[in-house]
């Protein structure tokens, strides 16, 4: 009594306090439960309508609980005290929702005469459908009936235990147990022909207990209400699953998830959270909606696979394959380790595989200094056996060069003298003057030019391309070839272009590379003495390449030579190096072109070089 007045003195409290909140904001949602022994039991309720209403959200509400004692006083005068003071000191604006929950609630309510019901909005649980008529026109009610089926319940149970074949139905002896009772009863006609029951209701809690401790290891206890014993003591659904649960050698199975904190495994069993969420949702959409005229029924299944973690366990049905994936767990026990597992492999795994990355990042970095070092060391080699070809080269030409500079220097000493006799015979005229100076400043250039050439050959180092006249390097490489090719009685045929043919590249590379192909040309035909020797150059075009050809009609190049013949440090002759091809092939490819060497038809070696032809646009 005192309870219920304190109840209705904090109402009326909260009747300004709602007033500074704002009406449409602050909401007040009585619940009505049909026992006091179902407060363990339907909290679960009021954490789900809490959760429809989240931190943020535009209503808040404020939940306030309320006991019946519908078993517990058969009189109904706790009822009618309750319903008095309610309907006396708490105004309907304090209210903005009602919710009666367990069978008879509602019911118990209206007949008391609870004004209430007919003042603000009520959302009525129910387990079983109900009589429309119990609802006056003018009333704002929204049935939510709840589906039970102890069928879906203990199949899931039987399938979690599947050598089971024998089952035990405990229950109280109060109005609620009877019902309940009754709809398991019903459905244990489903299992008949699989199972065999054992009926264990409106007996004493000792009775059970005794019963209970020795019961045979092939039975699963189910329970789905217990408010009193034979003995007329009372309980609660949880506090009896509690002491069953303890005293079982076998698992105890609950019809929801209300009890499953007292012992219960759980399974396929009504989920009240959910059902609390439902009743949110709805009491939201009524606030913010104003959605709550007339009568609204709705009938739907809660039905969820919900397990005690620890029960799983203590039967050693942990994997078992009739558990989904899905399912909630209550009381897992939290293991870093199990609860992160792929998290943290994945995680290893990552900074295993950066650790992998970084050491062939490493790795691969000392490699490429390590080629940059030796493609520097590559490219110094290469310079330097580029000139020391030249540098034989210039040994090989000796001769060719001191008769080319004796010609220019011989006919620039005759025409000195020449000048002097007509000097001295006083018959010297202006056109013999210009004419003998002129002969002079030609030779002098043409020795120039071949001093030039030579002194080119000899430098080390790489010029800039440009673009170069391919004829003009041939007949430069002929003239300065040309006696030691007479010494050899050569004869060199160049099938001479009236136009210039132009590519992009190096000169004196170019000309290093005619030259030495011409001089392993002269060496080819050295042993041919029967006929003449011959060397043919020619120039041909295709598409936008230049072709050069240098032909002779000597013995051929062996097979097994040609291979490898460009290869470094390959030659047929005893004072040769072997770089001098391998050389000429590095610059080809430098110049984007490339060489090859066949052997005639007719008889004698044919070496081709194809290069790009010069644009204005490269």
């Amino acid at each position: 009594m005192v309870r219920i007045k304190c109840i209705a003195l904090l109402i009326s409290l909260l009747i300004p306090f709602s007033g500074l909140m704002g009406q449409e904001a602050y909401k007040n949602i009585l619940i009505f439960f049909g026992d006091n022994e179902t407060r363990p039991a339907y909290g679960r309720i009021v954490e789900g309508i809490k959760s429809a209403f989240p931190k943020g959200s535009p209503t808040t509400v404020n939940v306030i609980l309320e006991y019946l004692d519908l078993e517990r006083f058969s009189d109904s005068i706790h009822l009618h005290q309750v319903v008095e003071l309610y309907n006396k000191r708490v105004r309907a604006s304090a209210i903005d929702l009602i919710v009666t929950v367990a069978p008879g609630a509602y019911d118990a309510l209206n007949e008391a005469g609870l004004k209430l019901l007919h003042l603000v909005p009520v959302i009525a649980l129910e387990m079983s459908p109900q009589d429309p008529e119990r609802y006056r026109p003018e009333m704002r009610v929204v049935e939510l009936e709840i589906e039970w089926s102890p069928q879906k319940s203990m199949m899931h149970a039987f399938s979690l235990f599947p050598g089971y074949r024998h089952a035990m139905i405990i229950g109280g002896c109060s109005d609620s147990d009877r019902m309940f009772n009754a709809r398991l009863l019903k459905d244990t006609s489903y299992f008949k022909d699989t199972h065999q029951f054992t009926l264990l209701t409106c007996v004493s809690i000792d009775s059970i207990l005794e019963v209970v401790s020795r019961v045979s290891d092939s039975t699963l206890i189910f329970m789905s209400s217990f408010i009193t014993d034979a003995d007329s003591n009372r309980f609660s659904s949880a506090l009896a699953l509690g002491l069953i649960s303890s005293e079982s050698p076998v698992p105890v199975f609950t019809m929801s998830d209300n009890f499953i904190d007292y012992g219960g495994v759980g399974g396929h069993i009504v989920s009240f959270l959910e059902v609390g969420k439902e009743v949110g949702e709805i009491a939201r959409d009524m606030f913010e909606n104003d959605t709550s005229n007339g009568l609204t029924k709705i009938s739907k299944s809660y039905y969820r696979y919900q397990y005690n973690w620890k029960e799983l366990r203590k039967w050693e049905i942990l994997d078992s394959k009739v558990i989904p994936a899905d399912s909630t767990f209550f009381y897992k026990d939290f293991n870093f380790l199990t609860q992160y597992r792929w998290q943290i492999i994945g995680v290893f795994m990552f900074i295993l595989m950066q650790a992998v990355l970084i050491y062939f990042l490493i790795r691969l970095a000392r490699r490429q200094k390590k080629v940059s070092l030796q493609k520097a060391e590559n490219e110094k080699l290469y310079r330097r056996l580029v000139h020391e070809d030249r540098l034989t080269l210039m040994a090989q030409l000796t001769a060719s060069l001191a008769h080319e500079l004796n010609q220019p220097l011989a006919a620039i000493l005759f025409n000195a003298q020449a000048g002097l006799r007509f000097l001295a015979s006083g018959k010297l005229d202006d056109q013999q003057v210009e004419a003998i100076l002129s002969g002079i400043v030609e030779d002098d250039k043409r020795a120039g030019d071949i001093i030039s050439s030579v002194r080119n050959l000899m430098k080390k180092e790489t010029r800039e391309k440009e673009r170069v006249d391919l004829v003009a390097v041939i007949k430069e490489t002929i003239r300065i070839l040309h006696l030691d090719m007479e010494r050899q009685s050569i004869q060199v045929i160049f099938n001479d272009s009236s136009e210039p043919v132009y590519v992009f590249g190096d000169r004196i590379q170019l000309q290093q590379v005619f030259m030495n192909l011409i001089l392993n040309a002269a060496f080819a035909l050295s042993s041919k003495e029967d006929r003449p020797k011959q060397i043919y150059i020619k120039l041909s075009h295709s598409n936008s390449n230049i072709i050069v050809f240098f032909e002779d009609n000597g013995p051929g190049i062996d097979e097994a030579m040609r291979l490898k013949l460009f290869d470094a440090f390959v030659t047929t002759s005893e004072d040769g190096l072997g770089i001098g091809l391998a050389i000429c092939k590095s610059i080809v490819q430098n110049h984007g072109g490339k060489i090859i060497a066949e052997n005639r038809p007719e008889g004698g070696a044919v070496f081709s070089i194809t290069l790009q032809a010069f644009t204005n646009g490269k």
